[in-house]
């Protein structure tokens, strides 16, 4: 992406076109990495909950309690009025999610119900992931 200002609005070229700097920062597309020992859960998502804004650049440390999910205590927000395009699939075993009080958290397939707003799949390349009790797990995002 190129950045140019033009008087006092600042346009970004794209490949599909320009868009105003406003129009860039409505949809950021971010990274999530959920570190737990040597195992790394990623997945990528658009931000529309600035979820990256309230994680900030720096890992987030948290200790584990739970062998298939973390809740990041620290991190809650509005749920969203509408309902999630995310559903779950088959072959994905974690979520990135906001459970009914809103609390972010890495949850496995097997405890999400049908109040956890769905926000990203997570992956862990060729790893059996599971969070282990008494170690820190930390939370990291990126943005594109």
């Amino acid at each position: 992406m190129h950045d140019r200002t033009h008087g006092l609005v600042r346009i970004s070229a794209v490949a599909k076109g320009i868009i105003s700097h406003y129009q860039a920062f409505e949809v950021i597309a971010v990274k999530v990495e959920i570190t737990n020992g040597k195992d790394t859960l990623t997945g990528v998502f658009e931000d529309n909950l600035n979820i990256s804004n309230a994680v900030g650049k720096n890992p987030v440390e948290i200790f584990s309690y739970n062998g298939l999910s973390q809740r990041f205590i620290q991190f809650n927000f509005p749920r969203p009025s509408t309902p999630s395009r995310l559903f779950e699939k088959y072959g994905i075993k974690y979520y990135l999610c906001l459970e009914r009080d809103g609390i972010l958290s890495a949850k496995h397939h097997c405890l999400i119900t049908e109040t956890d707003y769905l926000i990203a799949e997570l992956d862990c390349d060729g790893c059996n992931f599971h969070f282990k009790k008494d170690t820190s797990t930390y939370l990291e995002i990126t943005r594109f």
